[in-house]
């Protein structure tokens, strides 16, 4: 089966280290839990450019370069690269596609040809649902709510990680995954599904 895996917040964290980074830099205190969507600005309460600006300039820092994992990723993401056809595609900035092509490769020996970069919310591209189906991808493993509905009404099957920003989304094709361990067991269920 081909899968496409998100990278930031499904392998490894992103959104503690970036609020406690835009602490650092004098943007109000936000506890993980009160992420309330995808558009970091509004849970800051800061504008759009400055929360652009604090990632761009995040993206150069140790917060950056030091990849705590999601709990059970790495094994999970090993598991899916021996038995399935998978990609990475993240929405990172172009400036880091080195650094983000190397970490999955020294991590998961994936090359890089198989690590995409989209647009996203705050940088022009194409989106990850049109990546997917130019190469075939059925299942996309995802954190964000708002573009795994949109992947869904497209037609592809989401195993969304759980997280404060996602949880008012729901879509039959939607299958919301409190753990690796869960995704692992959708994919299983999907894979029997399709025999």
């Amino acid at each position: 089966m081909k899968i496409a895996i998100d990278i930031d917040e499904v392998i490894v964290e992103f959104v503690e280290k970036y609020l406690e980074f835009v602490e650092s830099r004098g943007v109000r205190r936000v506890d993980y839990e009160d992420v309330f969507c995808y558009e970091l600005w509004e849970v800051l309460g800061i504008e759009k450019d400055l929360v652009v600006k604090l990632f761009d300039e995040y993206n150069f820092t140790e917060y950056f370069k030091k990849h705590d994992f999601v709990e059970g990723a790495r094994e999970g993401v090993v598991f899916l690269r021996d038995n399935h056809d998978i990609c990475f595609i993240t929405a990172r900035p172009k400036d880091r596609i080195k650094e983000t092509k190397d970490f999955i490769m020294n991590e998961f020996g994936v090359f890089g040809d198989k690590v995409l970069f989209s647009g996203d919310i705050i940088r022009e591209g194409k989106n990850k649902d049109e990546i997917c189906r130019e190469l075939g991808v059925g299942v996309i493993i995802e954190d964000n709510g708002s573009s795994s509905l949109e992947y869904a009404e497209n037609g592809l099957r989401v195993l969304l990680l759980d997280k404060p920003w996602n949880r008012r989304v729901e879509h039959e094709r939607i299958y919301r995954c409190f753990s690796w361990d869960d995704v692992l067991d959708k994919i299983k269920e999907i894979e029997d599904e399709n025999l």
